[in-house]
């Protein structure tokens, strides 16, 4: 891991800044065309989650910094981080993967690599997820840990459906003459039935795969740091 705070504080700051500023483009502050009801999609909730992360790490980095030094363990909150790294990653796959495609479909390539697009679908997912491997200390987590990841994805879920099963109408960001009543297509059960739950089932296992990574790899950094150690004696 990195034990340098100054790094960690500047690599924070910017993230925790362009998070923001990504956020903002995208529901149109910048334009004066508001959209609060973005608010509702998954991208912009993860954003948000991992822009409160990163708040409390920048207080804690700096408050470390000016109290302890410059060098020292930058690993704080490692199981927060590692939920917030997984969850916020699942916007860059998901997008990337499935959203993506529809999007150069109706809008052209153009719109796929604006400054808005790419800081909330592909930087902000990426250093979200780099800070857990970056910063956290080795044998931080522990097995029970792992599964706390499908928290945040499955009660968006739950609420977005919910919504729409009350009357919220969400408006694609994509294409504004389409209009549902669930966020996204593989979780619109006016469109697929069932096959909803075939959909969330292989997302809950995409989490998991990746928390299991995370966790030995975590395991990996313990057994390299301790034969390291010995190798100094």
């Amino acid at each position: 891991m990195i034990r340098d705070r100054r790094f960690a504080l500047i690599y924070r700051c910017a993230a925790f800044l362009l998070a923001i500023a990504g956020i903002l483009d995208t529901i149109g502050l910048w334009s004066g065309d508001l959209k609060p009801s973005y608010f509702m999609y998954y991208t912009i909730d993860s954003n948000v989650l991992m822009v409160a992360l990163f708040g409390l790490l920048i207080i804690k980095t700096a408050r470390a910094l000016r109290e302890q030094g410059p060098k020292g363990p930058c690993g704080f909150y490692p199981v927060l981080g590692m939920i917030v790294g997984i969850d916020i990653f699942l916007t860059l796959v998901g997008y990337w993967v499935i959203l993506a495609p529809l999007q150069f479909t109706m809008n052209g390539e153009s719109s796929l690599y604006s400054f808005s697009n790419l800081t909330v679908h592909l930087i902000a997912p990426l250093l979200g997820f780099l800070d857990f491997v970056l910063f956290s200390k080795s044998k931080s987590l522990r097995y029970k840990h792992i599964y706390l990841v499908v928290i945040f994805p499955l009660l968006y879920v739950a609420f977005t459906s919910i919504a729409g099963l009350l009357g919220y109408v969400f408006v694609s960001p994509f294409d504004n003459s389409i209009r549902t009543r669930f966020a996204y297509f593989f979780i619109d059960f006016d469109q697929i039935g069932l096959m909803v739950f075939a959909y969330i089932g292989a997302l809950a296992v995409f989490f998991l795969i990746f928390s299991h990574l995370l966790y030995l790899y975590d395991r990996k950094v313990t057994l390299f740091n301790r034969g390291k150690d010995e190798g100094q004696k």
